[in-house]
């Protein structure tokens, strides 16, 4: 379910991809919601940010590969979000 929902979020609104620039935004507060693929090593980091900001993480069942090519990528997405 989490995949179809990405699907039409990412045909609504633009995603912000890429561990730094989510990272940043966390830090800030302007995260609505984080989807995370299944080989980002630096997880554990990002979910506990995640966490103390109070935003939804979705764990997709998805490589980081897999995630570029739903997000029309020429390149590996190993994390991406939508802000307010």
């Amino acid at each position: 379910m989490s995949i179809v929902t990405l699907k039409k979020e990412l045909s609504e609104q633009k995603p912000v991809l890429g561990l730094r620039e989510v990272v940043s935004l966390l830090k800030k507060g302007t995260v609505k919601k984080v989807y995370v693929s299944t080989n980002l090593p630096e997880k554990d980091y990002l979910c506990h940010l995640a966490e103390v900001a109070q935003v939804p993480i979705e764990n997709l069942s998805l490589t980081n590969k897999e995630l570029g090519t739903l997000c029309k990528k020429p390149f590996a997405v190993g994390v991406l979000c939508f802000t307010q």
